[in-house]
């Protein structure tokens, strides 16, 4: 059988490759100057993002917790609950249109509160009580004053939805309680003065001197007095002081209710107004934890690291392109190379083949020959007769 001898070269095709590779390493030196000077002058071209950062540090007062009883009937559990709740609550505020337009018209970036979302990031840090908050722009300067603004901002906003003092409130309630107060007092003395109510004692000498004129008029001796023609009966003087005295006591009873609302009103402020001076002595109860910095640093790598990595990878991209361009063909000429002569060692084997089954045929052939021209002469013989037919 037919064996193709196949001529390798000497230290296969990786050798072959690294051997082609050494050869054009001024190629690849070339390649990766100009890819590092490429990255410099891209960098150089492109304007920095400078990101500022700050913090702030949550302590959570009644705007969220439950009152002192329910908390402590919950043996403090939920209070985890309430203060994720809480924080996750402020960060929606911090990142609030209504935040992001206010800070945005004090800043003067001319960017849309939707776009300003986009470089802004604002991340808690897992199990504290801390929010970062930064801001990335191309300008530093406003980086840094946007940062500032949106903390100015949203500690003012925040206030205004949800730390709500009622003190104000309170107070304003009871100095208008006291005028009606004083108003009632006023018209119930107004009342006593005009229908004859005096101080206790004077009333008391009227009450007599009246109930001197009622029992005389009753006895028919001496009209009542200020009574017209037909006089004045008992019955309508009766009439007329209970109605005078049931007015008195609506008068009275808007005083009393006054009072009352006074008074509530007064305990009111004055809880609330202690409970602002407890929070005044805590202190706020938000505050930024770390301002953003005077001078950011800018985003992403410098100048010269990225420089080393254009040219690095410059470097090795064409370097793997020269190994790739010289080992695949090593390694596929053998192959390419073995298919024609296997084919050609197939066709002689097949021909050599032929020629063997019909040395044989012919070799078969003859030997039958012989044997026929054998039988043929041995009976001529014993007849006597030569191979021709004729005696001997």
């Amino acid at each position: 059988m037919y064996q193709a001898d196949i001529q390798r070269p000497k230290g296969g095709a990786e050798f072959q490759a690294l051997r082609y590779l050494w050869d054009l390493r001024w190629l690849v030196f070339v390649v990766a100057v100009v890819s590092g000077g490429l990255a410099f002058m891209i960098h150089r071209q492109t304007p920095p993002v400078y990101k500022s950062e700050g913090s702030l540090i949550f302590r959570f007062d009644k705007e969220y917790f439950p009152n002192v009883v329910v908390s402590n009937t919950w043996k403090g559990e939920p209070i985890r609950l309430f203060v994720d709740e809480a924080i996750h609550t402020e960060m929606e505020i911090l990142s609030s249109r209504r935040v992001l337009v206010a800070a945005e018209q004090s800043a003067k970036t001319g960017v849309a509160p939707a776009a300003l979302r986009q470089n802004l990031d604002i991340k808690r840090i897992d199990g504290t009580y801390v929010v970062n908050v930064s801001f990335l722009d191309k300008d530093p300067m406003r980086a840094t004053h946007f940062v500032k603004i949106m903390f100015e901002t949203y500690l003012l906003e925040r206030q205004a939805i949800l730390d709500i003092d009622a003190s104000g409130a309170l107070f304003d309630a009871k100095t208008r309680m006291g005028e009606e107060l004083t108003r009632a007092r006023a018209a119930v003395a107004a009342f006593k003065e005009e229908n004859g109510f005096y101080d206790y004692g004077r009333q008391t000498e009227a009450l007599i001197e009246r109930q001197r004129t009622l029992g005389a008029a009753a006895a028919g001796t001496q009209p009542a007095p200020g009574a017209g023609r037909n006089g004045w009966t008992v019955a309508q003087e009766i009439a007329r002081l209970e109605g005078l005295n049931q007015k008195l006591a609506r008068l009275e009873l808007d005083v009393e209710i006054f009072e009352t609302s006074l008074r509530n009103i007064a305990q009111l402020a004055e809880e609330a107004q202690l409970s602002v001076d407890l929070r005044a002595s805590r202190g706020p109860a938000i505050k930024i934890l770390d301002a953003p910095a005077a001078n950011p640093d800018p985003v992403g790598l410098s100048v010269m690291v990225q420089t080393i990595l254009g040219a690095v990878s410059g470097g090795i991209g064409i370097a793997m392109l020269i190994f790739l361009a010289r080992w695949v063909p090593t390694l596929l000429a053998p192959q390419a190379a073995g298919k024609p002569e296997a084919e050609g060692a197939s066709e002689e084997v097949l021909k050599q083949d032929l020629l063997e089954q019909f040395e044989e045929a012919l070799l078969a052939l003859s030997k039958k020959a012989k044997v026929d021209h054998n039988d043929l002469e041995e009976p001529v013989m014993a007849r006597g007769l030569d191979p021709a037919g004729r005696p001997s």
